[in-house]
């Protein structure tokens, strides 16, 4: 039985594959901070690329969607300026958006789906 840490694992890597197939480039994974975390960092044309992913075996807990409110937002916020300010040592905010990829299984197989900026 796959643990939930396991499927949340899992989910990260296929939305991170999912991603680099459309151009996106990897810069980090798993950026946290006190106050939240950032699963995936990606750029694309120089915009950076804040992504929430969200892995469901099945629809029991809900679509993965209904989990990214204002809430989630803003402890990715949170985490955004952590890895700009702290981590990269920036003084001003680059270009970027939030972002989710929802993974889902369906059968045997996952399928990934890209939301760009979502906003909660």
């Amino acid at each position: 039985m796959t643990t939930k840490k396991e499927l949340g694992d899992l989910g990260e890597r296929l939305a991170a594959k999912f991603l680099i197939k459309k151009g996106f480039e990897l810069l980090a994974h798993n950026v946290q901070c006190n106050e939240g975390e950032l699963d995936l960092v990606m750029q694309k044309n120089g915009i950076y690329h804040l992504v929430e992913v969200k892995t469901r075996s099945s629809d029991v807990m809900g679509h993965g969607e209904e989990a990214i409110d204002d809430d989630k937002i803003d402890r990715i916020m949170t985490a955004t300026e952590h890895y700009f300010f702290d981590v990269l040592g920036l003084s001003d905010f680059p270009e970027f958006q939030i972002d989710a990829v929802i993974v889902k299984k369906r059968g045997e197989k996952f399928f990934a789906e890209y939301w760009p900026e979502v906003t909660g």
